[in-house]
C-alpha cells in the first residue's frame, strides 16, 4: 500500500482512494483490522488529504455492517434493471 500511494499520490487523475472492492469485511475481525491499517498509513501518506473510501460495491448500509471506518466516502454500487 506504501508503495502504491507513493508511487501515484501526485498524479492528476488520483481525486481519491478505495482501499477495495467488494470486499466481505463483515465475518473477518482480521480484515477489519487491516483495512483499519490501511486507512490510517494512506492518511499519513497523501500529503494532499484526498477523500479514501474503506471499500466499494457494497449495495446498501446494513451491508457495510458493525465496523465503523475513518472513511470520507461510501460507494454503492446498486445493479438495478429490468429483469
Amino acid at each position: 500500500m506504501k508503495q502504491f500511494v507513493l508511487q501515484d499520490y501526485n498524479h492528476p487523475s488520483v481525486v481519491m482512494w478505495v482501499l477495495g472492492n467488494e470486499v466481505e469485511h463483515r465475518r473477518d475481525p482480521a480484515l477489519v483490522r487491516q483495512l483499519r491499517k490501511q486507512i490510517a498509513l494512506v492518511r499519513e501518506l497523501d500529503l494532499q488529504k484526498r477523500p479514501i473510501a474503506a471499500f466499494a460495491g457494497v449495495g446498501n448500509l446494513i451491508n457495510y455492517g458493525s465496523a465503523k471506518f475513518d472513511t470520507d466516502v461510501i460507494d454503492y454500487h446498486l445493479y438495478v434493471g429490468i429483469t
